[in-house]
């Protein structure tokens, strides 16, 4: 019946785990140690700062820190499907567009200091984002404005009594975009854990958390093909 009672009590617990798990861009390669096991939520050692806050209680006596760093890059493509887009990375074939994502710095800072029952804890970390992307041809968005003037003409030649694709006014566009973002969500936090016997032990502890958005780019030089030419529009 105990082992029973036990296991109400573990399915419980991850259930409320699960509930109240972070949202999409919580980080959770918050130590280097994770790259080797991919999951540490049961770790005993200073990285349960984060991982495992209560389970600081069972450390032997001392103090711990731990410093680590990860270097991480990645190339990121973004697809759109929209119909009237003409341009993207022509490499990737005209709808894709591919950014390079880096993070050369990501580190890690765990302190802490057990005596007895008690443990008190200090960790550093990039809880979301961390990295910057770079997309050289832009972004979709960029190119919904300009790719429907083909459509919006072609119905205008129909209301006025031209047939559509006859004496077509525009037939292309062209543009230069250009994207760069980086975000960051630095989480300071501080605790302290109890161990209360052999099986169980308990955490209390805040976390501040600061965010850190940057985004530089543009949509410019704007032309479209014309009849009699090639048409810019220097506002844009």
């Amino acid at each position: 019946m105990k082992k029973i009672r036990l296991l109400l009590i573990a399915l419980a617990i991850i259930s409320i785990e699960t509930s109240f798990a972070g949202g999409i861009v919580t980080n959770t390669n918050q130590s280097a140690a994770w790259v080797r096991m991919m999951c540490r939520d049961a770790d005993i050692g200073i990285d349960g700062v984060y991982y495992n806050p209560a389970g600081l209680a069972f450390l032997e006596d001392g103090f711990y820190f731990s410093l680590n760093n990860q270097s991480l890059f990645q190339q990121k493509t973004v697809t759109s499907d929209y119909s009237y887009l003409l341009h993207g990375d022509e490499d990737l074939g005209g709808d894709e567009y591919s950014g390079a994502v880096s993070a050369p710095l990501f580190p890690g800072i765990y302190a802490g200091f057990k005596t007895g029952n008690l443990a008190i804890s200090l960790g550093i970390n990039p809880i979301g984002g961390g990295g910057s992307a770079t997309f050289d041809e832009g972004l979709p968005s960029f190119e919904y404005g300009p790719s429907e003037l083909l459509p919006k003409v072609s119905l205008l030649n129909t209301m006025v009594g031209q047939p559509a694709g006859v004496d077509f006014l525009i037939s292309d566009y062209s543009m230069e975009a250009y994207f760069e973002g980086s975000s960051v969500f630095w989480g300071i936090q501080l605790g302290a854990s109890y161990k209360i016997n052999d099986m169980i032990s308990v955490f209390l502890g805040i976390r501040y958390t600061y965010g850190v958005n940057t985004y530089n780019g543009y949509p410019r030089n704007l032309s479209v093909t014309h009849v009699s030419g090639a048409i810019r529009d220097d506002s844009l």
